[in-house]
């Protein structure tokens, strides 16, 4: 018998025996593979931005990832700033990735 569930990939093999009034006996395995096919959400990543003036610049938002799993998501950020033509013209480009056992989810904002 084999069995596929979603979320986290662990393989087991158990083995069921059978014993007859002659001591004779058998044994059976089946295996059980739990595959996580769905990667993690971020939760809270803001929406692009185009500003007029440094200061109305956000601080980096608090994202957060929910995966399905009972395998916990962790999320990293990553701030990039990359000049513009002129002094008081730049570009920032803000970076979520979610990862959880098996997937990664990646967003990006500028």
């Amino acid at each position: 018998m084999f069995l596929i569930f979603l979320c986290l990939v662990v393989h087991g093999r158990t083995c069921r025996t059978a014993t007859d009034a002659c001591g004779n006996s058998k044994c059976v395995t089946h295996t059980i593979a739990v595959v996580d096919t769905q990667p993690p959400r971020l939760i809270g990543v803001p929406s692009n931005l185009e500003l007029d003036c440094k200061g109305q610049v956000p601080p980096m938002a608090n994202v957060t990832a929910q995966d399905d799993c009972a395998c916990p998501a962790t999320v990293t950020a990553l701030e990039s700033h990359y000049p513009g033509e002129c002094p008081s013209a730049f570009t920032i480009v803000r970076e979520w990735t979610a990862t959880d056992c098996w997937y990664v989810c990646k967003t990006t904002i500028t």
